[in-house]
């Protein structure tokens, strides 16, 4: 009788001592997931106000372009524009100088690793891409197909110039009159937003131009493809509004 007592009270010592463990542990774990949630809130606002901070330059930046206090085309110091007839522009109306344009009618994506030493030689930190108008014009089953060679290509770029910071433009939409001309061209859409997940999976800059066009329809050449030369003021600020602001 005196051993099974003596055996109760131990249980009962061994049980509590258990469960004093028990609610230390929990209480230690609290304290930790407590201090861990705390970090991550500061973290977080932290980040947020870095956001809202970037987000208030970059509406200053946008307000003193818009005002002319701003050079839209001096923003182009460090960067090179690539693409086709739409990029000439810049260089026929003599709003940025070759140094910072690589483009050609015609051109299409696959022309991008003919540039790679001259790219790399100018060393710009910005690329700008401007490309996809002839590319839909059924060189590719489909978008996907599209967008698998041009990251295949940017691999290439970014072995070569691994700091770079690559922006693609989306594709600017044609105007009826050159619908009509070419059914390609209504493909234009879809082949954007193969643009849009090829940035988002791969770390681009995707820079959508879908607003600008639409407020600024009335400055486009009457074969409803090429820009007027007042076009490339707005397009080249939303290019710069894609980048972040230091």
């Amino acid at each position: 009788m005196k051993n099974s007592k003596s055996w109760l009270i131990l249980m009962i010592c061994t049980a509590a001592f258990l469960n004093s463990n028990h609610v230390k542990a929990v209480e230690q774990n609290s304290i930790a997931e407590g201090i861990a949630y705390i970090e991550s809130m500061e973290q977080k606002e932290t980040a947020e106000i870095e956001e809202e901070i970037k987000e208030i330059k970059r509406q200053e930046r946008q307000k003193a372009m818009e005002n002319g206090e701003l050079s839209v085309w001096d923003q182009f110091y460090d960067s090179i524009i690539m693409g086709d007839s739409r990029c000439v522009g810049l260089t026929e109306y003599e709003l940025l100088d070759s140094q910072h344009v690589i483009a050609n009618p015609g051109d299409r994506i696959d022309v991008i690793p003919e540039y790679i030493d001259t790219i790399a030689m100018l060393n710009p930190e910005k690329l700008f891409l401007c490309y996809g108008l002839n590319d839909v014009m059924g060189y590719y089953a489909e978008p996907s197909e599209f967008t698998e060679k041009y990251n295949n290509i940017l691999k290439q770029v970014k072995e070569r110039l691994p700091d770079v910071e690559i922006y693609i433009n989306s594709i600017l939409p044609v105007q009826d009159i050159a619908l009509y001309q070419n059914a390609g061209f209504s493909e234009i859409e879809s082949y954007n937003e193969a643009l849009r997940i090829l940035c988002e999976n791969n770390g681009y800059i995707f820079i959508d131009n879908t607003q600008t066009v639409q407020e600024h329809m009335d400055l486009y050449e009457d074969d409803g493809i090429h820009l007027m030369k007042d076009f490339y003021e707005y397009w080249l600020m939303n290019m710069i509004n894609g980048v972040e602001v230091e």
